[in-house]
């Protein structure tokens, strides 16, 4: 054999397998574009964005879960700082305390009110009753005065009408 021949056999045996590598990469590709519901690749998927709401306004104080962790409904995912909500329970807590006592004052004065009240209501009755003894009794004194007036009077009648 020739120089001339060796190389025709060389790169016909570079041909076959270059064309054998072409019918090997369309092969596998092509039995994939056959399913065109079957997408392929690498990379990352960014899914849908969804908003969440707390129940309560305020400060984000620790993030629970992270990025691309799996979540289901109801599930805690921040906790939001209570420190503000705190001070004004503790500030509610405290008009509170000083509203009842407040109306703890209020009751006493109502019962010494109270108290006072029925301590004047007898007073009032004992000094009505001791003006009622006195006009009963001025009244007897004048009826008495009446009746030995007109006593007197009936006897100076008599002996005034007297003929002579």
């Amino acid at each position: 054999m020739t120089e001339k021949t060796k190389r025709w056999i060389k790169i016909g045996v570079v041909a076959i397998i270059l064309i054998g590598i072409a019918i090997f990469v369309w092969q596998r590709h092509a039995s994939k574009d056959k399913d065109n519901n079957i997408v392929s690749g690498n990379g990352r998927i960014e899914a849908v964005e969804i908003d969440i709401a707390a129940k309560t306004a305020g400060r984000i104080e620790d993030i629970i879960i992270r990025e691309g962790d799996f979540v289901t409904a109801g599930q805690t995912v921040a906790k939001i700082d209570t420190a503000v909500l705190r001070s004004q329970l503790r500030a509610a807590e405290a008009d509170l305390q000083q509203a009842l006592s407040i109306v703890t004052q209020r009751k006493i004065t109502l019962a010494s009110a109270q108290r006072q009240n029925k301590r004047f209501q007898v007073l009032i009755n004992v000094r009505l009753q001791m003006v009622l003894d006195k006009l009963d009794q001025k009244l007897r004194e004048g009826f008495r005065t009446h009746i030995n007036l007109s006593y007197l009077f009936s006897k100076s009648q008599s002996v005034i009408l007297l003929p002579s």
